[in-house]
């Protein structure tokens, strides 16, 4: 059997939590935990050209190797996410996902983006057979799309 002892990813604005274990003779019986927050603006460290803030509070498990084990809970906290290559930024942003197997159900999510407000809800999933059904709704939202215009 492989086992994670429960481990502590801690800097500013992190405290992440990992644990879990992962029989060998029957991998189905794994069990993994991730419990903690997570500063956004790490993305910044990933990928050239992101501004991002806020936090993540991340609540999940998983009884299992495949994807419809996952259950949890992922809450967003007052995050900005700008990028050089998005027509649209994001300042704000609070939400709450419902993690159950391979399906996100967005519970809550609402925020500013382009100096308007935006609310979303509805839910997605992912695999092989994906699909999503998902409203946004946006108040008064200015897009620089196409490249030297400004729609709202």
């Amino acid at each position: 059997m492989a086992s994670l002892q429960p481990t502590e990813l801690k800097g500013t604005g992190t405290d992440l939590t990992l644990q879990g274990v992962m029989p060998i003779k029957n991998l189905t019986q794994s069990s993994v935990t991730a419990n903690g927050t997570v500063d956004l603006s790490l993305l910044q460290g990933f990928t050239g050209g992101v501004q991002s803030s806020g936090h993540m509070d991340i609540n999940l498990s998983a009884a299992g190797l495949s994807a419809r084990s996952v259950r949890g809970q992922l809450r967003i906290v007052n995050a900005t996410l700008t990028t050089e290559t998005i027509p649209v930024g994001f300042q704000g942003v609070n939400g709450q996902i419902q993690v159950s197997g391979n399906r996100l159900d967005i519970s809550q999510f609402s925020g500013k983006a382009g100096g308007g407000r935006i609310n979303m809800s509805g839910f997605l999933i992912y695999g092989s057979q994906s699909s999503f059904n998902v409203n946004l709704d946006a108040d008064n939202v200015r897009v620089r799309y196409p490249e030297g215009l400004r729609s709202v």
